[in-house]
């Protein structure tokens, strides 16, 4: 029998892992570096969209897409490292235009 407990923690779960990407019913399928990646993805297109190039835009769309559909299980680590490295360029540049500003304020 589930408590109401019970209930209200899934549901904060499962409001965090959609925030950041992840359907809750996929959570047993893929490694660690795909739930990663999908989060990193999720929220680098979702708060940095403009400091991507098209292509990079696009290859995260795209792993998106085929993480969260039937293609999820023949996603490949080297799928999951491009997007780790598309999603860290993003934060660097973003680290750049902070420090400027910051480096133009005072």
């Amino acid at each position: 029998m589930e408590t109401f407990k019970n209930i209200t923690d899934r549901q904060k779960t499962d409001a965090w892992l959609k925030s950041n990407g992840i359907n809750a019913n996929q959570i047993y399928v893929g490694t660690a570096e795909l739930f990663q990646a999908q989060k990193l993805a999720t929220n680098t297109l979702k708060n940095h969209v403009k400091l991507l190039e098209q292509n990079q835009a696009a290859t995260l769309n795209n792993f998106l897409r085929a993480a969260n559909g039937a293609k999820r299980s023949k996603i490949t680590q080297g799928q999951c490292f491009k997007v780790l490295n598309i999603t860290k360029q993003a934060q660097r540049k973003y680290a750049k235009l902070i420090k400027r500003k910051l480096g133009s304020a005072g």
